[in-house]
């Protein structure tokens, strides 16, 4: 599998597409570029994988714009398919999984890691792979952050962002609460059932009405989202799950006079039905503050949920198609990473810290890590460092849950997965089979350890016999109207 090893040890995976090798190369940089062919006349056998040179730089053409394909919120590659076979045959794709995503991270979870790390994660995978400026495309959240803030730290690698379900810009969600409370049920349920509760909480967060949908697409994506959930973030593996969370709990570190620097044409498209960021709290932020940009395409997609780019994606690729062809730039010139711009600007944003970071000492960082461009402070870093170890200890000595799925195969694996010198007999496990398919054994439960692995509030649930139903108020949250359900405007697309 291909990886790009970065400072400190960490391996994010990546995959690269473009068009075939015997396809006739376009006239040179003032070529037209036209909308990328539908799914119903361009397949993978129109494009190809891009490999490694010797020198361990991509095989990339001169002649075609490369985009930028980020794994999309908690998820991995294998997502975007779709994707892939609509733009590859005539663009050419580096295609990456940040961290605790997918196949990667290969490495230790660090408790400095927020999203100007993961930003800094793809600017020095950029620069090791030598992939040139690069529109990128962002889908979910997290993936919204990583790509602003790539935006703002290294403005001379992206040509254009393309974000498919945003978050909130500067302060934390509106509903951390009810995240983080959600979070400690997924991450330490008293029983299986507690855990698929929440896991079904989780998935209706994610694709809103779709997730009871009873149409085989429906269900057969939400099968797919939770197994991949169950593989990833199970008890298990407690450290990946707060990888991928504890970040979006915190303040962005941003203020709206932040994003002025913020040149390049942006592509936003939000669900109407958002249950994670209702379509009016993104409208009131996002384009609101990109001004400054070249242009800012933005349209609420009306019935469409957080994952829009899953439930939509020949919608969705159909707009970034259109804005594509209005700003596809070619910039075939390797451009060294600025690393002394991107410390600045980070030293401007260390206002945002309360000043536990003071500026002088972002300057005195050398930026040879992506650690460097951290805003978390010195008591999220200790904090967060404790965090981790218990949570690996709670893994190792405290759980002893079953939970059928968590052995099912990964998409890219070949051969039937054996875990524990056993074959697994749950492949074809899904959560809307669960009670047909259930027939685990119930095994018994280890006390907590003397080190009483406890976060917050949660530290008697592990003695609770009986599993309680989700807070009332997560329920009324994922039940309640949202501001933006019922939308209108010259922004807005009807989806039946």
């Amino acid at each position: 599998m291909p990886y790009v090893t970065l400072p400190g040890s960490i391996e994010l995976y990546w995959e690269a597409y473009g068009p075939r090798l015997d396809e006739q190369d376009p006239s040179g940089p003032a070529t037209a570029w036209a909308e990328p062919q539908s799914p119903s006349t361009s397949t993978s056998t129109s494009y190809r994988s891009i490999e490694l040179h010797p020198d361990g730089s991509l095989d990339l053409r001169t002649d075609i714009p490369t985009l930028i394909v980020l794994a999309p919120i908690w998820l991995d590659l294998s997502y975007c398919r779709s994707l892939f076979d609509r733009f590859a045959p005539q663009y050419q794709i580096f295609a990456l999984e940040n961290r605790s995503h997918g196949r990667s991270t290969r490495g230790p979870v660090m408790p400095s890691f927020d999203f100007f790390v993961s930003a800094a994660d793809v600017a020095f995978a950029m620069e090791a792979l030598s992939v040139p400026p690069s529109h990128v495309f962002c889908s979910g959240a997290l993936a919204f952050q990583v790509g602003l803030k790539l935006c703002l730290l290294f403005p001379n690698q992206v040509l254009s962002l393309a974000i498919v379900g945003a978050g909130q810009l500067f302060a934390p969600p509106d509903h951390v609460e009810i995240f983080e409370e959600l979070d400690q049920y997924w991450f330490f349920p008293v029983d299986e059932g507690d855990y698929y509760e929440t896991l079904e909480a989780l998935s209706e967060m994610f694709l809103s009405d779709y997730n009871n949908r009873e149409d085989s697409a429906s269900i057969e994506l939400k099968d797919r989202i939770v197994n991949t959930f169950i593989r990833r973030y199970n008890p298990y593996r407690l450290p990946s799950a707060l990888e991928v969370t504890r970040p979006n709990h915190r303040h962005p570190c941003l203020g709206t006079e932040d994003l002025s620097v913020v040149k390049q044409p942006v592509m936003l498209l939000h669900g109407g039905l958002d249950k994670c960021y209702p379509a009016d709290t993104v409208r009131g932020e996002v384009p609101t503050w990109l001004q400054s940009s070249k242009e800012v395409d933005w349209h609420v997609i009306e019935g469409a949920p957080h994952l829009l780019a899953l439930t939509h994606p020949e919608l969705v690729n159909d707009y970034w198609a259109k804005f594509l062809a209005r700003h596809s730039v070619l910039d075939s010139t390797r451009i060294p990473l600025d690393r002394d711009y991107a410390l600045h600007v980070l030293a401007g944003l260390a206002r945002h810290t309360n000043g536990e970071i003071a500026p002088e000492d972002i300057l005195r960082r050398s930026g040879d890590d992506p650690h460097d461009f951290s805003l978390v402070t010195p008591l999220e870093v200790d904090l967060t460092r404790a965090q981790i170890v218990k949570f690996s200890q709670y893994g190792a000595e405290v759980c002893r849950l079953q939970f059928p799925g968590r052995y099912t195969a990964d998409p890219w694996d070949v051969s039937v997965r054996t875990k524990k010198g056993r074959r697994s007999s749950q492949e074809e496990w899904t959560i809307s089979r669960r009670h047909v398919l259930d027939d685990r054994i119930q095994a018994p439960r280890k006390p907590m350890n003397s080190q009483g692995i406890s976060v917050s509030v949660l530290a008697d649930r592990f003695e609770t016999p009986a599993s309680p139903l989700l807070p009332i108020r997560i329920r009324e949250h994922l039940s309640s109207p949202l501001p933006g359900k019922n939308l209108s405007g010259r922004s807005s697309t009807q989806i039946p």
